[in-house]
């Protein structure tokens, strides 16, 4: 197999010294592959690899030479799970993207496979970028699947199917953006504070998502506790702010925290087959937060828009920022969204 830079065929017997260097002794690999770490080359043990019909090198066409590997397994049934790794010399010039879709190619066209899967240890955003720039997407979450060097590991997995009509590269299919949904979580009158200072980026978030295919989405909070004033249904104080861009009748009540408590919202996730998530809004450490650890813990992709967030005490948002990535949410900001062209 070739693309216009590697070439991506079995391991030889000559590649040890640099199947060593670029992946079993490289530890920035390591923090994101499952591979044994070899110290020294004398004590590395390579007498497996070569000529393994599961495992293949990724080589620059200019040298030959051994970057990185990919590896294949679980075949069953016309489906497989795919792994990459790149020596950390190599990362971020598309060597990965590269390798991965051609693979794809010969994985659907050659070895005739339906499905093909991938996991990354949940928070590598690299490896998540690489498989959503291959037309794969979400399929889903599991908590603590594994322990690796030490540490509990969270995994996500994605995972792309080949049409009936499929057999070319530029053909696989596209993400579908129609199954995410950009979700504003309580930008009401009854917020006091520091929500115009988000709503020029939000109102750009909602733009950019809408753009994008995206589904978009508001929730609002209706406070039944007695003895309070806020949030009351049917007030003015419970309606959206009027600054904020409305694009959509998706606008769904909640009386608790998390907006997953929403049967609404519920059953039009489920109509919608909706399996990620762009999370704006306030409060950081209330609503959002409560939603961001309820849909992650129900196997969703989670992102926080980080500066279309905002709280009643700004000092709290650092911690909340912490807390979302602990619980598996992916943190960036709307200008990092945008750029780059690994999202739409």
């Amino acid at each position: 197999m070739e693309t216009e830079r590697l070439i991506i065929d079995p391991i030889r017997e000559t590649d040890q010294e640099d199947y060593f260097l670029n992946i079993s002794h490289d530890k920035k690999v390591l923090e994101t592959f499952i591979c044994r770490y070899a110290d020294t080359l004398e004590e590395f043990d390579f007498s497996s690899y070569p000529g393994r019909r599961d495992l293949f090198a990724i080589r620059l066409k200019e040298t030959e030479r051994l970057i990185g590997i990919l590896s294949l397994f679980d075949e069953k049934d016309g489906a497989c799970e795919i792994g990459y790794g790149i020596g950390s010399r190599f990362w971020n010039r598309g060597y990965a993207t590269e390798a991965v879709r051609r693979f794809l190619e010969y994985l659907f066209r050659e070895k005739g496979m339906r499905r093909v899967c991938a996991s990354f240890f949940t928070g590598n955003d690299a490896s998540r970028r690489v498989m959503e720039k291959c037309g794969m997407t979400y399929d889903h979450f599991t908590e603590k699947e594994l322990t690796y060097l030490g540490v509990e590991r969270d995994l996500t997995y994605y995972a792309i199917r080949r049409k009936p009509e499929v057999i070319l590269l530029n053909s696989l299919e596209e993400p579908d953006m129609n199954r995410k949904a950009l979700v504003v979580i309580d930008i009401q009158n009854d917020i006091t504070r520091h929500y115009r200072d988000i709503l020029d980026r939000l109102n750009a978030a909602i733009e950019w998502a809408a753009e994008s295919g995206m589904e978009i989405v508001y929730i609002q909070h209706n406070n039944l506790s007695p003895g309070t004033r806020t949030f009351k249904p049917g007030t003015k104080g419970a309606e959206l702010v009027p600054e904020l861009r409305i694009v959509s009748d998706h606008i769904f009540v909640k009386t608790k925290a998390n907006a997953l408590t929403s049967e609404a919202f519920s059953e039009f996730i489920r109509s919608k087959e909706l399996r990620e998530f762009y999370i704006t809004g306030a409060d950081a450490t209330a609503c959002v937060k409560s939603t961001c650890f309820n849909m992650a813990k129900a196997g969703y992709a989670v992102h926080v828009i980080s500066d279309c967030v905002t709280s009643y005490d700004l000092k709290k948002l650092p911690e909340m920022f912490a807390y979302y990535s602990g619980k598996g949410c992916e943190l960036r900001t709307l200008a990092e969204y945008q750029s780059a062209g690994d999202r739409p």
